[in-house]
């Protein structure tokens, strides 16, 4: 800092070690976009048995969601805070993999063209 004006490299270096902002930053409200795939999980768990036990997954889903978001995101600093973010991120792909894989089961074989099975 020159002068009480940043320099350009101090931005970029904090950048780099991901405390600058970015992709790197965490914020309460980015558990918002959780709530959308758990509305998915909901809707799946009350339609009933599915092929699969697909129902039965979404509901434990759908709990492990709710329990990741419960943790709160600034009251665990150092490497609590990590095993949050962690479990945050596998909860949120193992939902992103399911959804995915009931969206393909649901769509019927005509739709998904004539080539692909």
């Amino acid at each position: 800092m020159v002068d009480g004006q940043r320099d350009v490299g101090d931005v970029d270096r904090n950048r780099a070690h991901g405390c600058g902002g970015g992709l790197a930053d965490h914020r309460s409200y980015d558990d918002l976009l959780g709530i959308l795939p758990m509305i998915a999980l909901y809707r799946l768990c009350r339609n009933g048995p599915s092929m699969g036990h697909g129902d039965v997954l979404a509901g434990l889903l759908l709990g492990l969601n709710c329990a990741v978001m419960l943790i709160p995101s600034r009251a665990l600093p150092g490497p609590e805070g990590l095993f949050r973010d962690g479990a945050m991120t596998i909860v949120w792909t193992a939902t992103l993999v399911f959804l995915v894989i009931e969206a393909h089961r649901s769509t019927p074989p005509l739709a998904r063209g004539p080539d692909r099975g």
